[in-house]
């Protein structure tokens, strides 16, 4: 399987977020009749797909790169901390 990097960081994938797709290619190749875990690697995929869309605002606002849409994105997929 090849996935080219311009792909990815066109995404505003970095270091972490490409890992992540590794071991979801990993877990489909071994195990591709579990249905559970397709399912499971199906709905971060979709996450990942949501978080880095291929168009975002910084593909035509250059001002905002994919560092800054990382840090947009992230802040969308965890949870604040709950305050005591």
């Amino acid at each position: 399987i090849r996935i080219g990097t311009p792909a990815l960081t066109t995404r505003g994938f970095d270091e972490g977020a490409c890992e992540q797709l590794g071991q979801l290619i990993a877990d489909v190749l071994d195990a591709p009749e579990d249905a559970k875990r397709l399912e499971k690697v199906s709905a971060t995929v979709k996450e990942l797909c949501e978080a880095f869309p291929v168009y975002y605002r910084g593909f035509t606002d250059r001002r905002v790169g994919p560092r800054e849409r990382r840090r947009e994105n992230l802040a969308k997929m965890v949870p604040p901390e709950k305050k005591s």
